[in-house]
């Protein structure tokens, strides 16, 4: 575990735990994750979780991802950011979105993720699948600029 202090606030970063994979599998992915093809990311302020992210599907070009997130955090987002295309090496992140959960549509877009398709009916509730995607090229939070406006504002550790 890996322990951060963001805005005078202390959080911990925990990787492939299952406790993370579930809460955010309930949250985003119908409550279906597969643990031995997947990696989770988790973001604790103190023992509750209030972030996390599971990645799967990765095929050397690609890798999906599934978010949940309670309250924006762009340290988080960064390091997610860090994990598909520093780590996995990906060239492109997928991440599918119901076009009924306008909310995580925002945050996505928000944090520079493009809607690349669009597919019709897909949901378990017949609303449309979108796609949205990022490309290493177009990552804001590989930006050098961005990383030293993080560790300024947050503190090097």
């Amino acid at each position: 575990m890996q322990t951060l202090a963001l805005a005078k606030q202390s959080y911990t970063i925990i990787v492939s735990d299952d406790a993370v994979s579930q809460w955010v599998a309930e949250r985003a992915c119908d409550g279906h994750y597969d643990s031995k093809t997947s990696v989770s990311i988790g973001l604790l302020r103190g023992e509750r979780i209030v972030a996390g992210a599971i990645f799967n599907n990765y095929n050397h070009q690609s890798i999906q991802l599934h978010m949940a997130i309670e309250r924006m955090n762009r340290a988080f987002l960064a390091m997610l950011a860090w994990y598909a295309f520093d780590c996995a090496k990906a060239h492109k992140v997928i991440a599918p979105v119901s076009a009924s959960n306008v909310r995580s549509s925002r945050v996505l877009e928000h944090a520079g993720f493009e809607l690349e398709a669009v597919l019709a009916n897909a949901c378990r509730d017949t609303s449309d699948l979108h796609l949205y995607t990022m490309t290493r090229m177009y990552c804001p939070f590989l930006d050098p600029s961005y990383i030293s406006r993080l560790e300024s504002y947050y503190g090097r550790r």
